[in-house]
């Protein structure tokens, strides 16, 4: 076992605890729009993808890179999205439902706000993007930093 099969596993309740709370989110406004039934309908085939997405996914860091909180999140969406479409749902839809699941958890732990909305986070966003640069990890993507106006 490598590595990077040593890393998810050892994560794995950890970030299917955070994917629970996601489908929690997910599961409210699913009802809202949908009802309860659709909701109970695609609640497992979502856990499902999720599986296999995470089985799936690139080491990029785990801890030591920051970016691997952004990954699972997106895995989460994207488990999501690959569902609801099959189920014909739009990606208006599926987009909105994400947005809106997305500012409820923001509501609820404002800890979690990305840093790159605190400009106290700045020196740190463009020491991550010089790092990035390095491509210390295999699967890990690149990127610069640019600051606005």
């Amino acid at each position: 076992m490598n590595i990077e099969e040593d890393y998810y596993k050892s994560k794995k309740s950890e970030y299917f605890a955070q994917f629970d709370g996601f489908l929690e989110r997910i599961g409210f406004l699913v009802i809202e729009n949908y009802g309860e039934e659709f909701k109970e309908d695609i609640m497992v085939e979502i856990r499902e993808e999720y599986e296999v997405i995470y089985k799936d996914m690139p080491y990029i860091g785990g801890d030591e890179n920051p970016l691997t909180n952004d990954l699972i999140s997106a895995a989460e969406n994207l488990a999501f999205y690959k569902v609801l479409k099959r189920h014909n749902k739009t990606l208006k839809e599926i987009g909105e439902l994400a947005y809106k699941a997305q500012e409820k958890a923001f509501k609820e732990h404002p800890e979690l706000i990305p840093p790159m909305t605190r400009p106290e986070c700045i020196p740190y966003m463009r020491y991550a993007a010089k790092v990035s640069r390095e491509k210390r990890f295999s699967g890990d993507w690149v990127y610069e930093f640019h600051r606005g106006k």
